[in-house]
């Protein structure tokens, strides 16, 4: 998500340039993925194609949310179980994972708030 205008452009390009539908889902499936709905909406909203496929490959992206999502989750629940008699060097790391692990969390929290926002 923290990439730059000029990693969009590329995006965009490449988007634009596609030679068949393959091409423009793994395209728009990327900016969806990595940039701010900020830079993709109005590109998506305009052009009728991309609107369509931006609705079938949603599912999928929002699915690949939530396995991240959970596999999160999982992470923290083995973290909170490793911090139970763990020595405190350890114990420091662990947490710092943990921390980690709950901002990215709330990161795909607001990307999934983001992608839902369109249309």
């Amino acid at each position: 998500m923290g990439k730059s205008r000029d990693e969009f452009e590329k995006a965009l390009r490449r988007l634009s340039s596609s030679q068949d539908e393959g091409e423009v889902i793994y395209h728009l499936t990327y900016l969806v993925k990595g940039f701010s709905s900020f830079l993709y909406k109005e590109t998506i909203i305009s052009n009728p194609y991309y609107k369509d496929l931006f609705f079938e490959i949603r599912e999928d992206i929002m699915s690949d949310l939530e396995n991240l999502e959970k596999a999160l989750l999982e992470e923290i629940y083995s973290i909170d179980k490793n911090l139970k008699g763990s020595q405190r060097e350890v114990s420091e790391k662990l947490k710092d994972l943990k921390r980690d692990c709950e901002l990215l969390l709330d990161e795909i929290e607001s990307k999934k708030e983001e992608i839902r926002s369109i249309i």
